[in-house]
């Protein structure tokens, strides 16, 4: 692959490059994890990806550019079915994504992009045409129970899950079970009838929390208990869902 001024032109965090995973999309996948992210999700496990500029302070994150990225990707190939973009949040470096997702595409990779959906639509307007796919994560679906959990709104979130699902661009939805969280059941019910009515084929996926990594309040809660997922996982089937996997 040769180098191009547009190329270089750009460059971004990159936390670290995993050559194979076989959970992060379908088949065997290289996944690319971007730092920096807009969330500061009380249950995070890798809260070293949350700061980025300035304010990264481990030697491991570096500046690359996309041509640098893809070339190491370019080593796995031919042992994986495609790549993974995650953080972090990667689109909190656009331009940076953007540029990646077109060098990665030039190589006819299978692009997904594991995200939170703290993006606007015409950002994801232009990403949509250079990806096969999203992973979009939906923490809640009730605003200020999504700023207890990620010190943020979910507008943008709720828009993109409606947006994508529309469009059919939804490999994957996942939504993290805080054991006895109030909201679980309005989310997931709520989730659910957005892919039932638009996506049915998605894939949900409800993913136990786990303490281990997390600091703060959050690490002293226990993981839901089984009957917790096993109902909730009930209430997204019976909404008509065919993929609904917990994990």
């Amino acid at each position: 692959m040769s180098k191009t001024v547009s190329d270089e032109a750009f460059k971004g965090y990159v936390k670290k490059i995993l050559p194979f995973s076989s959970v992060d999309g379908p088949g065997n996948r290289s996944i690319i994890f971007l730092q920096g992210c807009s969330f500061r999700c009380g249950y995070c496990h890798n809260p070293e990806t949350i700061a980025l500029g300035s304010a990264v302070t481990t030697g491991e994150i570096r500046l690359r550019t996309p041509d640098d990225v893809v070339q190491e990707v370019l080593k796995y190939k031919s042992f994986i079915s495609g790549v993974t973009i995650s953080g972090g949040e990667c689109t909190l470096q656009p331009e940076f994504l953007l540029a990646l997702v077109k060098a990665l595409k030039k190589e006819a990779f299978h692009i997904l992009i594991d995200t939170n959906g703290d993006f606007d639509q015409a950002y994801y307007e232009r990403l949509r045409p250079w990806v096969d796919g999203f992973m979009l994560d939906v923490k809640s679906i009730d605003p200020e129970a999504h700023k207890k959990l990620a010190g943020e709104d979910n507008q943008k979130v709720i828009e993109n899950l409606h947006r994508m699902a529309g469009d059919r661009t939804l490999y994957e939805v996942r939504t993290v079970i805080v054991p006895d969280w109030p909201d679980n059941t309005a989310t997931v019910t709520s989730v659910s009838k957005v892919l039932a009515e638009k996506s049915p084929s998605t894939r949900y996926k409800l993913i136990r929390f786990r303490p281990h990594g997390v600091v703060g309040l959050y690490k002293a809660l226990p993981m839901p208990k089984e009957t917790e997922m096993e109902n909730l996982k009930k209430i997204a089937s019976d909404a008509g869902l065919s993929q609904v996997i917990l994990v």
